[in-house]
């Protein structure tokens, strides 16, 4: 039998049970930037933030991290990439799904004082718009969605963080205790201050 009929016969099969297997090399690229353009470099901090998501039935769970960028010598944040393999395989029959796991990067540039952007794989620099928080509740909501897990489609559940992402939450917890001083009363201010106390101490936990 030749290597043609072989391969046909395969497929045959596959299909025929309703089962499809993939397999592909996927470069995920998030360009740098350069805060000292618009402003000074010490008040914007890049952060890289990696999921990797496993899908089975009509669910999902992830794991994410979040983590620092280093500047280069020049003070940019040099672009960000990930070679990854997404594999699994798709499923036919009265439900249609995937099985399988996939992997995403984006980098999140936080400003204090400002909106938090977040930048995907192949987005441009030129996204990058800065926004100033009018007021401390708003600056609030930045530092949340620094630290906020990723989006997931396919289920409710959070994805679980990874313990190299414990100094990032440590900047968070920072950066709530600075804010509760323009709190608008008192006890805002002490809310904010358990906030950051609840979220320095925590070590995530692998999850695998």
């Amino acid at each position: 039998m030749t290597r043609r009929r072989c391969c046909a016969l395969y497929c045959g099969l596959l299909l025929a049970t309703g089962c499809l297997p993939y397999g592909y090399p996927k470069l995920a690229y998030v360009p740098g930037y350069d805060p000292t353009n618009v402003r000074k470099a010490a008040e914007v901090h890049a952060f890289r933030v990696d999921v990797t998501t496993d899908r089975a039935d009509l669910s999902e769970t992830a794991e994410w991290s979040i983590t620092e960028i280093a500047r280069t010598s020049d003070g940019r944040f040099p672009p960000q990439t990930r070679l990854s393999v997404e594999r699994g395989f798709n499923v036919f029959g009265p439900l249609t799904y995937n099985v399988g796991r996939s992997h995403t990067t984006r980098v999140r540039l936080y400003s204090p004082g400002h909106q938090l952007v977040e930048l995907d794989s192949w987005d441009s620099s030129d996204k990058v718009l800065w926004q100033i928080t009018a007021d401390w509740s708003a600056r609030e909501r930045a530092i949340d969605d620094l630290v906020q897990p990723p989006r997931q489609s396919g289920t409710k559940k959070p994805a679980a963080v990874s313990p190299a992402s414990g100094p990032a939450f440590a900047f968070a917890a920072t950066e709530y205790e600075e804010i509760a001083a323009n709190a608008a009363t008192p006890e805002e201010a002490a809310r904010l201050k358990r906030k950051a106390e609840g979220i320095r101490p925590v070590t995530p936990r692998p999850t695998r």
